[in-house]
C-alpha cells in the first residue's frame, strides 16, 4: 500500500461538532474561494507566506477571520479561514482550500488533527511528528533546525522545508524550498500537508 492510501484509506470520521464548525468555515471563505487559480502540484516552491484579502488585521486577534496565500506571483492559490478560540491561536480551528482539496488542522494542546477532504487522515504530535490514525509507524517529520527552518522528512527521508518566516521581509517572500524529488503522489501530499500545517501555524499566530 503506497503512502497516498495510508493517509487517505486508514480515516476515522470526523467528531459530531466539526463538520459543522467547518461548513460555517467554508461559508464564510467562499467568496474568495471563487478567486483561486487551478492548483497543480509542481507549484509547490511558488507558495508564499503573504496574505491578500485578510478580513480582518491579525494584530487585531480576531476570534475569526480569512485571506487568500499568494504565489510568489501574487496568485492566489489557498483561500485559509481561522476560527481561534484563544488568543494565541494554540487552540483553533484552520481551514485550507485549493482548488481541488480541503485540509482542515485541529490544533490544541500542541497537537494538531488532520483532516483531508472531510475524512480524519493523521495527527500531528506535539514534536512534529506526524503519524496515521489506525496503523503504527510514522508518515513524516517537521524538525526546526538552527536556522530558523522547519526541516520536513518523509519517511525518514529529507524531503525539503518550510523556510523561516522574515516579518520584515520587503519581497514576496518564498515559504517552501524542495530539495529532493518526490517518489510518488503520496509522497508529494504527505509533504504538502505537513508544510501547511506549518505555514498556519506561523501565519495565524
Amino acid at each position: 500500500m503506497n503512502l497516498k492510501d495510508v493517509l487517505l484509506f486508514f480515516t476515522r470520521p470526523q467528531s459530531a461538532r466539526l463538520p459543522q464548525q467547518v461548513q460555517k468555515l467554508k461559508n464564510f471563505s467562499e467568496d474568495i474561494y471563487s478567486q483561486l487559480i487551478a492548483w497543480h502540484p509542481d507549484e509547490l516552491e511558488l507558495i508564499s507566506f503573504q496574505l491578500a484579502n485578510v478580513s480582518s488585521k491579525r494584530i487585531d486577534k480576531a476570534r475569526e477571520w480569512k485571506g487568500i496565500i499568494m504565489s510568489i506571483f501574487h496568485e492566489s492559490l489557498f483561500t485559509l479561514a481561522v476560527r481561534k478560540f484563544n488568543k494565541t491561536g494554540s487552540n483553533a480551528l484552520v481551514l485550507i482550500r485549493n482548488s481541488k482539496m480541503d485540509w482542515v488542522f485541529r490544533m490544541k494542546d500542541r497537537t494538531s488533527i488532520v483532516y483531508i477532504n472531510g475524512q480524519g487522515a493523521a495527527r500531528i504530535k506535539s514534536d512534529g511528528t506526524m503519524v496515521p490514525f489506525k496503523r503504527s509507524g510514522i508518515l513524516g517529520k517537521s524538525t526546526n533546525n538552527s536556522y530558523g527552518n522547519s526541516i520536513l522528512s518523509i519517511k525518514g527521508n529529507e524531503i525539503g522545508e518550510v523556510n523561516k518566516f522574515e516579518i520584515d521581509a520587503g519581497f514576496n517572500q518564498r515559504a517552501i524550498t524542495v530539495i529532493k524529488e518526490f517518489e510518488d503522489d503520496g509522497e508529494r501530499l504527505l509533504f504538502l500537508t505537513l508544510a501547511l500545517h506549518r505555514i498556519a501555524q506561523i501565519l495565524i499566530k
